[in-house]
């Protein structure tokens, strides 16, 4: 009789298990679409997001908005003494300077609305230290645009490397090609610029005597983007992202 009641008692454990173990599959099911959909939503809003952000960066009252406040703060602090508007940069590894990298970084990180490059070569070790920088600002909405050389016999001979192009397409950049270009400047969001004699290659990042000047003064500035603006004009042709 005991041994009945023992064996009656684990058949209902079983069944209870059993239930049990359906409820718990039924409701992970549940909960991992509930969570599914929760992702779905969260990509769908970042990327709304990101459109939103882009769209106003290029608006231009956004754009007059912080060209007033970066002059305002300039003005402050030219008349406090802060800080230099302008410095001189250099790359002469045998004597520790890496100044060119590390402002072009500097300035990268502080972009908010558009990073130009213009340089006649660009080589992957070079494009690959800041990739990851201007891959998170064109993902804020950040206009990005480059401009150099592209003849077909700096693809051939090292001088530039092509993948580096079809990586700024992908990242959604615009890659424009000037023959004749010889020029090496940086200038983020019209308000700083660098003007250099290094090109984006490991050559005029670490190995070769390069220098350059860095500036925020609105005048030199205002001249750098006013050639840039002269390059777009160019008889050349465009790859956009």
């Amino acid at each position: 009789m005991f041994e009945w009641i023992i064996a009656l008692s684990l058949f209902v454990c079983l069944i209870i298990s059993y239930f049990c173990s359906r409820g718990w599959k039924k409701y992970a099911k549940e909960l991992e679409k509930a969570l599914k959909g929760r992702n779905d939503r969260e990509n769908r809003y970042k990327n709304e997001i990101a459109i939103l952000q882009k769209t106003l960066k290029e608006t231009s009252q956004y754009k007059s908005n912080k060209r007033l406040e970066y002059l305002e703060r300039y003005i402050n602090e030219i008349i406090q003494k802060k800080n230099p508007d302008t410095a001189f940069i250099a790359t002469f590894e045998v004597v520790g300077m890496d100044s060119i990298e590390s402002q072009i970084k500097t300035m990268f990180r502080r972009a908010d609305r558009e990073i130009i490059i213009v340089s006649p070569w660009i080589k992957r070790n070079a494009w690959n230290r800041v990739r990851p920088t201007i891959q998170n600002f064109i993902n804020n909405g950040g206009k990005f645009e480059v401009f150099m050389k592209g003849e077909e016999e700096d693809f051939l001979k090292g001088f530039s490397d092509r993948d580096v192009v079809n990586l700024i397409k992908y990242l959604g950049g615009e890659v424009k090609f000037i023959p004749k270009l010889h020029a090496k400047v940086v200038v983020v969001d019209r308000q700083e610029a660098i003007i250099t004699s290094a090109n984006f290659t490991t050559g005029g990042l670490d190995l070769n005597y390069e220098g350059g000047i860095w500036t925020r003064n609105p005048i030199v500035v205002n001249e750098v983007c006013g050639f840039i603006d002269k390059l777009r004009n160019q008889r050349s042709y465009s790859q956009r992202g």
